[in-house]
């Protein structure tokens, strides 16, 4: 974690950085490898920082896991909940984690044998020479030498930068000039001139410099100060390039001078912390070897690893040196610890990320890869608990308008994922849907899922999340002709949220009425399309069925505790009302106030009122369903579903002829009239 803002001994809260080590995404150091055994593995154990298995012992260090993770609640009202843990892709070592373990005891090399099973703590010889690539593409930079003059040169010529100027590299076609101040009008330096593909090099060993660049758009772009050995410019037809050089000298190792400067974890945690930090850095770094350039090549921000430079060096050393002595405790001259496999090689794809909050995630699951041993789930519970993590535990809460957006469906009604440090895991967040007027089922990786869900709620911090949905589980079940074809589509009713499933698949989500009470769907005005309404206490609340949800008319007509029911009476011109009062059905043919105009005796006083037109004369008849039968009048008996099921009746096949149905945790089963059996499901999850 950055610590350009730490303020004392407590960690920066800047964790919306995400990831640290290798940025997400398809990044996965394919190919970078080439070279990277420059010199003999040394079967050398971690040095004092790792601390030895006696030592350990004596000290306590606990488990890792063991001290579960509790997830973040959410409210109960929203459609989908991402409860999540840490920040970060969260494969790897988690920093946070690295921290609570050092505070219980544990050493630098506990913790990276931990986060990356199967590897092991080795001293390898490395090269002497890093470049940090700060800009590529660029419009201009300039260098302030703050504590002592800088030496420029340019093929054989050698100008010096005075201490305390700010000198300009700009382009000039395709080369470079500098000029000695800062604005077009400063003045050329005619030595230091640059062709195309030359390189022009600012000297600044032992001297602190402020490098500051520009993108080709005229963006400001990185800030660095530097006390490392030279700095590198080189233009060409696709702009300035700038870099900052470390090479092995009198003065110190070039990887060490590196991760004297690295800012991936503040400086106050402790040291075994602070080494098993720079052991993956430096392992990281390792795989960054570049043959062409003789160089292991990094950039300082997220998309490799975060550095700062002179301004860590400086903030560590006024907090202790705990960054300094884990990189000198992990050194010995040019070579350093790093981790290897089994059979000597450095360790590819040596991730880490701020925090896990509980579990690693595997590759597997983040980037849909081939596993790799040790990107693996790990329960770091315990060391997580100690770390004062404020991502221990989170939550975002999506409407399904949201999750659909964020996915690029029409329509979403569902989304899965197994639990964390799972097996089944590995197959990602799966999410069901309309997509293009088709019924589809897509597959996402956990970094997919995050980065997509992070358009719409940027608060979806991690891979590292389940979900839950509540909405179509616990709604009622609707049946309506919505579009006037003279077919029923499903839709569903939840604490005062209609949502309506066209045929084609498209959801329309709809408040109306009061939150508490009983929803009714009927076509009010006989034009051939349902609408919807809410029945509280007696008084219904009739409104339409378009985005709006607007309120048509609201009346009395019943009293509390009264049932109500919706159909096509006998001699309506459209859909009337009606209630039922224990076994008795009164009935009006119009949606409006008034006396009913028929009356019906028909099942008992505990059963579900569901009426339709069972034989299709196009009158709606009486019907109830008792446990799993559904009593028709004038057509019989069906048995289906269960118990707990709620009735919902409709023109599902045919148009003008209604069949009983269920609906049961966003499904609509429909059954025959005559063979109970279920023939058909529609619904918003499947």
């Amino acid at each position: 974690m950055p610590s350009a803002k730490l303020t004392g001994h407590r960690p920066p809260v800047r964790s919306e950085r995400p990831a640290r080590g290798r940025g997400p995404g398809p990044r996965r150091g394919a190919g970078r490898w080439g070279g990277v055994l420059l010199a003999v593995l040394l079967a050398v154990p971690l040095a004092t920082a790792a601390g030895s298995g006696t030592a350990e012992a004596a000290s306590g260090c606990p488990a890792p896991g063991g001290t579960p993770a509790a997830d973040a609640a959410g409210s109960p009202g929203a459609d989908l909940v991402v409860h999540g843990h840490g920040y970060g892709h969260g494969m790897g070592m988690s920093q946070y984690g690295a921290r609570g373990a050092a505070l219980l005891g544990c050493s630098a090399g506990t913790i990276l044998r931990t986060y990356y099973p199967g590897l092991e703590p080795r001293s390898k010889a490395l090269a002497g020479r890093v470049q940090v690539q700060m800009l590529t593409g660029g419009s201009r930079a300039e260098v302030r030498a703050e504590s002592g003059a800088v030496t420029w040169r340019s093929g054989s010529s050698a100008v010096v930068q005075p201490a305390g100027s700010t000198w300009t590299v700009a382009r000039q076609g395709s080369g470079l000039l500098v000029r000695a101040g800062t604005g077009a009008s400063a003045p050329a330096v005619p030595a230091l001139a640059a062709a195309a593909g030359a390189a022009l090099v600012a000297d600044h060993r032992g001297v602190v410099t402020r490098t500051s660049t520009w993108a080709a758009s005229g963006a400001a772009g990185l800030v660095r100060r530097s006390s490392g050995d030279t700095t590198r410019f080189t233009g060409s037809s696709s702009g300035l390039a700038v870099a900052e050089l470390m090479v092995d000298d009198a003065r110190g190792a070039a990887v060490q001078k590196y991760l004297r400067g690295l800012g991936e974890m503040p400086v106050s945690w402790p040291v075994a912390a602070q080494a098993a930090q720079v052991v993956a850095a430096r392992s990281y770094l390792v795989g960054t070897w570049r043959p062409a350039e003789g160089a292991y090549v990094v950039q300082p921000t997220t998309t490799d690893q975060v550095w700062l430079g002179a301004d860590q060096e400086e903030t560590d050393a006024r907090h202790g040196g705990n960054l300094a002595r884990a990189v000198a405790e992990t050194s010995t001259g040019t070579s350093g610890t790093v981790m290897t496999t089994a059979s000597g090689a450095v360790a590819r794809d040596l991730l880490y990320a701020s925090s896990h909050g509980g579990w690693s995630e595997g590759n597997a699951y983040v980037w849909g890869s081939s596993p790799v041993p040790h990107l693996r789930p790990v329960d770091d519970s315990r060391w997580d608990a100690a770390s004062s993590n404020p991502y221990r535990s989170w939550t975002v809460e999506l409407s399904w308008d949201q999750v659909a957006r964020a996915f690029g469906f029409t329509a979403v009604d569902a989304v899965a994922v197994a639990p964390r440090g799972s097996a089944d895991r590995a197959q990602g967040v799966v999410v069901t849907g309309v997509r293009g007027g088709v019924r589809t089922r897509a597959a996402f990786t956990g970094q997919q899922a995050r980065d997509r869900l992070a358009t719409v709620a940027p608060a979806v911090r991690s891979s590292g999340f389940t979900v839950s949905t509540t909405s179509l589980e616990q709604g009622v079940a609707l049946a309506g002709d919505w579009d006037g074809d003279g077919l029923d589509e499903v839709g569903w009713w939840r604490d005062g949220v209609f949502t309506l499933r066209g045929r084609d698949g498209d959801l329309r989500r709809v408040r109306f009425g009061p939150s508490a009470g009983v929803p009714v769907v009927g076509d009010w005005d006989g034009d051939g399309r349902d609408s919807i309404g809410v029945v509280a206490s007696g008084r219904w609340y009739l409104g339409d069925a378009g985005s709006t949800g607007a309120l048509l008319r609201t009346f009395t007509y019943g009293s509390p505790g009264d049932r109500p029911v919706v159909g096509r009476w006998a001699g309506g011109p459209a859909d009337g009302i009606g209630v039922v009062q224990g076994s008795r059905w009164l009935l009006r043919s119009a949606a409006s106030p008034g006396s009913p105009t028929a009356s019906a005796v028909f099942g008992r006083a505990t059963d579900v009122p569901a009426p339709g037109d069972w034989d299709g004369d196009g009158t709606d008849e009486p019907g109830v369903r008792r446990g799993r039968t559904a009593h028709l009048s004038g057509a019989g008996s069906v048995v289906l579903g269960r118990d707990s099921d709620s009735p919902v009746s409709g023109a599902w096949v045919a148009p003008g002829r209604d069949l009983p149905g269920v609906g049961r945790q966003g499904v609509v089963h429909v059954a025959t009239a005559g063979g109970g059996r279920a023939v058909q499901a529609w619904g918003l999850s499947r």
